[in-house]
This record gives structure tokens, C-alpha cells and sequence, in this order.
């Protein structure tokens, strides 16, 4: 069972996150810039390049990022379920990009202590880095932006495209390397367009709800509708950063 089944009738809720990402501290020996990609669910936010100064091993960002979110929130202990975040921090070489090292957290955490509307600054270490004490640094707000209700079916396929959604970012560290798409399951239901007369009622929901076949055909439908609905999120999300620069 998913973990979008098991939060079905939970309470969502709608949030803008406000992230500025103030300064890198990473010890590198040689000129180069750095940049950061923030993931959160299946959006990602890029900074700009910037110089790190090699006498201070520090590069200055001080630079916003914004995106919305919805949380989801348990109905006995009012408490928002864990939804983690992904900075990644980039090197610009001249035989391509490479990683600097990375920070996981959770966002939930501060509407959970209360922060709600109000600014928090975070120092993090950074992992997977050359450096052992690499860290991050930036203010993170949260900022409510609707009440939200039980958890419906449009939540629930936004929760599973967040979950299934693949890490792009470690694609673009990599220049060259070919892409592998992700094996499909082998499966016994036939394609549509394959069935015989026999299965001609496949657009109608039969009376024994449990027919695997027809469950394994409302599963691939619901995976299109995901793809889509993903696609104008993003869409949607990309606009509203736009509009947040201007």
C-alpha cells in the first residue's frame, strides 16, 4: 500500500516557502563557481552562479528561492508529516559540473515549532562533500496560504508524482552520460489496443471490483492523469517564480 493510500482523509494544507540561501563554506584549493539546486517533491529551484573566495572558503549567494507546497497535517496530533527538501550544491569545472556536497531537511519541522510567518536561520553541514566541514547556511519561512481539507483524489496524485518523481539533479553534474530510462515492470494485463472482444467492457467498471485486470488499468490511468497533472504543476510553478523576479 502506498503511503498516498495510507494518508488518504488526512488534512492538507497549502504553503508558500521562502528560501535564502546566504553562503557556502566548503574548502576548495582551486577558482571556481559555485550554484545550488533546492528540491523539494518533484520541484526544483536553481540560485545563480556565484565566485567562492579562496581566502575565506566562502561563497556569498544571498539569493531567494520560492515555491508552494502542501503539507499534510495528522488529524489526531495536528502534527505535519515529514516533507523533506534537497539542497544540492554545485562546482562549475571546465570538464563539467561536479557536486560539492548536500543537505537534507525537513520543511514540515517548522510550521511543526511553530514557525509560521517567521524567519528561521539554519547553519547545516553539508554531506557527500571532499570537504568534512562543509556547511550551508540560509533563512527558510513558511507562510500558510490556504486551510486545506481531507485529503482528496487530486492531493493523493500529487503526493504519489512527488514520491515518484526521479532525481534529475545528479543528471545535471553529468554532461555526457547517456540516459537510462527506468525498466518497466513486466506485466500480464494486455495493452488496450491488444484486447480481444472478450474484454470489450474494460471502459466500464465490472461488478467484481477486485478483477486485477481492471485494477491494473485504473492504476494506468491514474499514472497518465499523475504525468499530466505533474507537467501543469511545474508549468504552474515556473510562472509563479517568474513573477516572484519581477
Amino acid at each position: 500500500m502506498s503511503n498516498s493510500v495510507k494518508r488518504a482523509g488526512e488534512k492538507t494544507i497549502e504553503f508558500q516557502i521562502n528560501l535564502c540561501v546566504e553562503k557556502v563554506d566548503v574548502n576548495i584549493s582551486f577558482p571556481c563557481q559555485l550554484f545550488i539546486i533546492w528540491k523539494e517533491g518533484s520541484h526544483n529551484r536553481e540560485t545563480k552562479k556565484v565566485d567562492i573566495d579562496l581566502n575565506t572558503g566562502s561563497a556569498i549567494f544571498n539569493q531567494d528561492l520560492t515555491l508552494n507546497a502542501t503539507f499534510f497535517q495528522d488529524a489526531k496530533t495536528k502534527k505535519y508529516l515529514e516533507k523533506k527538501s534537497t539542497l544540492t550544491i554545485g562546482i562549475v569545472t571546465p570538464k563539467g559540473n561536479r557536486i560539492a556536497g548536500t543537505c537534507d531537511f525537513d520543511v514540515a519541522a517548522y510550521p511543526n515549532q511553530g514557525f509560521v510567518g517567521a524567519k528561521k536561520r539554519e547553519t547545516l553541514p553539508l554531506i557527500k562533500s571532499p570537504d568534512p566541514n562543509a556547511k550551508i547556511t540560509f533563512s527558510i519561512k513558511v507562510i500558510q496560504l490556504s486551510e486545506g481539507g481531507n485529503m482528496g483524489m487530486s492531493d493523493i496524485m500529487e503526493q504519489d508524482s512527488e514520491e515518484e518523481a526521479g532525481s534529475m539533479i545528479i543528471s545535471q553534474f553529468k554532461h555526457n552520460a547517456p540516459r537510462h530510462e527506468q525498466p518497466q515492470t513486466t506485466q500480464s494485463v494486455k495493452p488496450h489496443h491488444m484486447k480481444s472482444s472478450s474484454d470489450k467492457n474494460y471502459g466500464n467498471i465490472p461488478q467484481n471490483e477486485g478483477d486485477p485486470r481492471e485494477v491494473q488499468r485504473l492504476k494506468d490511468e491514474l499514472a497518465k492523469t499523475k504525468d499530466e497533472l505533474r507537467r501543469m504543476r511545474n508549468a504552474l510553478e515556473d510562472l509563479e517564480q517568474k513573477k516572484c523576479r519581477f
